[in-house]
């Protein structure tokens, strides 16, 4: 009796073991690598957002622009330089951005943002602060690197028919115009980079009542995420009480042991590996098959791709840690059960 009592102990607790198990399994690497900075300049470098970031910024102004643009040229002289980039192909305005914004130096910019926030969530200060520094910026722009893109896109197009009444964008003037064209990009341009701030706090608000209460609630977030990342961390402390159980309970000999132990690893790390390995796949094919084609034609689609992208690549961080971990238990259990084979049970006195 005693026994049969000790056997259903450890079959309770080896099937504890492996809801406890499976659920560790995806919670650790959510309290880990969610909360490590390091995981998001990852994704974003896998992503290429920093390459991409001129065709998704091209992109998103050429949709704004799209009901509005009835002409192929840019409006007058003294038009903003917002209006004036509306009147660019999508092409154009790609070649443009990505003189004025290169890959290092957006990702030199994303790198520090993380690098700020984190710093905040892993701190006590009262509120998140996130500057990014636009003196690089300032100063390239203020070099004529915007310049010379731009009279690189206007040699691509064909000529001039007759002088355009602003700037030009949809045709190139003589080569004997073009000192003449600069002056009045550079004289365009100028005012807007010295307005520009040597830096920009993304979490810069009005002092008020109700911006306190907003800082105060994201102060409890973060405390729990703290507590929520030291279970994570921990958390693996229960299969392993939940192992000894069984050892305790069901285990007379080494092959026991093996046994005991083995299957209850197998069928976790199976049961876990079955549910993260199509998870980041059916996150792409949802996105590609449902919400890509009822996009309306002037949301930047591509823009929005690369965000949920992002996204995906963020949970399939979680997904393929969680996935090694679940090939790892299940090998591990399969080969305990293969080599219980090997060991034969002692033949019963006679």
């Amino acid at each position: 009796m005693m026994r049969f009592l000790a056997r259903f102990l450890a079959v309770v607790l080896a099937a504890a073991f492996v809801v406890a198990t499976v659920a560790v399994i995806f919670v650790r690497p959510f309290g880990t690598h969610l909360l490590a900075p390091q995981a998001y300049k990852d994704v974003l470098r896998e992503k290429q957002v920093a390459e991409r970031l001129p065709e998704l910024a091209a992109e998103t102004i050429a949709k704004a622009a799209y009901a509005a643009r009835t002409n192929a040229m840019a409006g007058t002289a003294n038009a903003d330089f917002a209006s004036f980039l509306s009147g660019f192909e999508q092409a154009d305005l790609e070649t443009m951005i990505g003189a004025a914004l290169p890959a290092d130096y957006v990702r030199g910019q994303t790198d520090g943002a993380i690098d700020q926030f984190f710093g905040y969530v892993n701190s006590d200060a009262a509120r998140p602060s996130v500057k990014l520094s636009l003196v690089d910026l300032k100063r390239r722009l203020s070099g004529g690197v915007l310049e010379d893109a731009y009279v690189k896109v206007l040699q691509t197009k064909p000529p001039c028919t007759e002088a355009p009444a602003g700037l030009p964008v949809a045709c190139c003037p003589p080569a004997e115009r073009l000192p003449e064209v600069r002056e009045r990009f550079r004289g365009m341009i100028g005012p807007a980079v010295k307005e520009l701030p040597d830096s920009v706090e993304l979490f810069a608000v009005r002092e008020s009542a109700q911006a306190e209460r907003v800082f105060a609630l994201v102060g409890q977030v973060r405390g729990r995420l703290r507590i929520y990342a030291t279970l994570a961390r921990w958390g693996w402390v229960v299969p392993v009480a939940l192992l000894i159980g069984v050892a305790v309970f069901g285990v007379r000999s080494l092959r026991g042991l093996l046994l005991w132990w083995g299957v209850p690893c197998l069928i976790a790390g199976g049961v876990a590996a079955m549910c993260a390995l199509p998870g980041a796949a059916l996150g792409d094919l949802f996105f590609q098959w449902l919400i890509k084609p009822q996009l309306p034609a002037e949301v930047p689609a591509e823009a929005v791709e690369a965000v949920f992208g992002v996204a995906m690549a963020v949970v399939q961080v979680v997904l393929g840690a969680a996935l090694r971990t679940a090939t790892y238990l299940a090998l591990g259990g399969g080969a305990a059960v293969v080599l219980s084979f090997f060991l034969k049970s002692k033949p019963k006195a006679a």
